[in-house]
């Protein structure tokens, strides 16, 4: 961790952003972007195959996409997940990982929890949804963990990964 260029107050981690990411923190971005996009393929082989059926926000959303396909990259390939991510690890991971719960039993079962409201705020009532967006969900916390709980790190891996699931779809 960057002690000297990070400020903790309360619950709260924050990182200056004159801060330059290690070479662990590159690392483990660049792998969580190769297993998100791996994912992502997944989830549009699977609707492209007709294994299961596309949600109806997703369905709303990619008619949304094809009349202004430019400011619906920006909103919910850049803004929506960076939003998503600072209320949901830079909130409520940073509030459950305060300084005195750092124990790795506490932190797997944090990352536990975060995966699967993060699959239940995305999944709906579909079991192959919900598990879908749960790993995506475990994916997000571990590599919030791994980071150093570096918000930096998962806002590129979430925005590649959502941009990625747009270009394949």
């Amino acid at each position: 961790m960057q002690s000297t260029e990070s400020v903790t107050n309360n619950h709260f981690k924050i990182t200056k952003i004159a801060a330059k990411p290690s070479a662990r923190q590159l690392v483990i971005t660049v792998l969580a972007m190769v297993v998100m996009l791996i994912l992502a393929a997944v989830q549009v082989k699977f609707v492209s195959d007709a294994v299961y059926p596309i949600a109806e926000n997703v369905a709303d959303l990619q008619a949304l996409s094809q009349r202004s396909p430019i400011l619906m990259a920006l909103a919910l390939g850049v803004f929506a997940p960076i939003c998503e991510e600072l209320i949901i690890r830079g909130n409520f991971f940073s509030y459950a990982l305060a300084e005195r719960f750092d124990q790795p039993r506490y932190q797997l079962v944090t990352v536990i929890v975060n995966g699967v409201l993060f699959g239940l705020l995305r999944g709906g009532f579909s079991w192959v949804q919900l598990s879908y967006y749960t790993v995506m969900g475990l994916v997000l916390a571990a590599t919030y963990i791994l980071s150093g709980r570096d918000i930096r790190v998962n806002s590129v891996v979430h925005v590649t990964a959502n941009l990625g699931l747009m270009l394949m779809a």
